[in-house]
């Protein structure tokens, strides 16, 4: 399925930026947006957004425009004469004092949760944070406060990228700045989107007829577009040379024709809330002793031909319940009872398989409790089965609990050991990609 972000960047700069995203929002297909928690129109922006939850806001770290959310003198390396930060990217690599960054960072990420929203995601002014060492403060950064995403470049998403192409060393190292980059926020657990596009040289615009072309090859998954729509005033001239193209790309955001595209092109637009991995705790369907499921006695099951998880060996003890590990919709039950396949909210589908071979008893000792298409809350019961019966017929009480498509997952943890009780005990901890 197709998720589209389109996220307006300096929010809060001044209270035009700021009006002219809310309208994109509100009138338009714009869902989410980066505050600059260092600039004047900031209090105003967030005092705005309360009003509007549906837009996501995230964090627009800043380096490069306006002053420090710090004193100057804590952060002289970041700092021109007149305290402001200089609009100078290969100064602040050059002199930057890693410390000092991560510094007034933090104090960013502690102005914006005391305006009282924890950031959906963290992004950076002119994409300073794609300079691995300050990608790594990031990461950190977002770990520690929380914050569930961030904006990744990859090779090849801005059009830096061909204004190097063919200068020897300068291409060469401009995608490895990017590559080192996305490995990075690739390996954090942090949610990103698989792609990011808008990114335009500064002379051009996010017109009607680009954001059409873009739309028409937008991919699968989670996509982010990036704008900057505003209002073009004197209090914008005062603080910015990028002024031409926000009236552009508000207009494009605002425009029908894109809506109808997006729609035509079957795309969910979404916050960065879809971009973060999600966290799902899965309790034991069965009571019994949990196992690893390397150790399940059937090697269907053992080496994860079917999927990834666990397994619960139930006792033999007369009538047992499998039971639903989480909420969710019934897509399976077994004609002989033994299985049921479960989809979860974040896209997980998960079959419960109540012992080993029990196919072959073509549904003796087996009452199924629910139908597909039901939804189903964690702790339901789903089948009603006799613990006796499956061992006199001499099957194994073994029962897998597998995420058959693993391929969505970022880990898997059986947490459990010994004993299990059905509907209660926490059996795996997961951490699901983002769509």
């Amino acid at each position: 399925m197709k998720h589209l972000i389109i996220n307006a960047d300096d929010f809060g700069l001044t209270r035009g930026v700021t009006d002219a995203i809310l309208e994109a929002h509100r009138e338009g297909v714009l869902t989410s947006t980066t505050l600059m928690v260092g600039m004047p129109s900031a209090a105003y922006a967030m005092e705005q957004a309360r009003q509007v939850p549906s837009l996501g806001v995230g964090l627009h770290l800043t380096l490069t425009a306006g002053r420090p959310v710090l004193p100057p003198q804590q952060v002289p390396s970041l700092v021109g004469p007149d305290g402001r930060f200089v609009k100078n990217f290969n100064r602040l690599v050059l002199k930057a004092r890693r410390s000092e960054v991560r510094a007034e960072w933090e104090a960013q990420i502690q102005a914006i949760m005391a305006l009282g929203r924890k950031p959906t995601h963290l992004d950076s002014h002119h994409n300073v944070h794609a300079y691995p060492p300050f990608t790594r403060l990031a990461l950190e950064l977002a770990h520690k406060y929380g914050i569930g995403a961030i904006r990744v470049t990859r090779p090849g998403d801005t059009p830096w990228a061909g204004r190097y192409r063919g200068v020897g060393p300068l291409e060469w190292a401009y995608n490895r700045f990017l590559a080192r980059h996305s490995a990075l926020v690739d390996a954090s657990g942090l949610g990103a989107p698989a792609r990011l596009v808008g990114y335009l040289p500064d002379e051009q615009a996010l017109d009607e007829e680009r954001a059409l072309a873009l739309l028409a090859r937008l991919p699968d998954g989670v996509t982010e577009l990036v704008a900057h729509p505003g209002r073009v005033d004197d209090d914008l001239r005062a603080v910015t040379s990028l002024l031409h193209r926000r009236e552009v790309e508000l207009a494009t955001i605002l425009s029908p024709q894109v809506r109808q595209q997006l729609k035509e092109r079957g795309a969910k637009l979404v916050s960065f809330d879809a971009a973060q991995n999600k966290e799902l705790f899965l309790t034991s369907p069965l009571t019994g002793r949990a196992l690893p499921l390397e150790q399940v006695p059937d090697p269907v099951f053992a080496e994860k031909m079917v999927g990834e998880g666990a397994a619960v060996e139930v006792q033999v003890n007369g009538q047992a319940t499998l039971v639903a590990p989480c909420a969710g919709t019934v897509t399976l039950v077994h004609s002989a009872g033994h299985g049921v396949g479960i989809a979860t909210p974040e896209g997980l589908e998960l079959l419960l398989h109540v012992g080993l071979d029990t196919v072959e008893m073509e549904g003796r000792g087996f009452e199924p409790l629910v139908s597909p298409d039901q939804r189903v809350q964690t702790g339901q019961p789903l089948v009603r089965f006799d613990t006796g019966l499956i061992a006199r017929e001499g099957h194994s009480l073994v029962s897998p609990v597998v995420v058959t498509n693993p391929e969505r997952l970022d880990s898997l943890e059986l947490i459990a050991s010994g004993v299990v009780e059905a509907g209660r005990t926490p059996l795996l901890k997961l951490r699901v990609k983002p769509a």
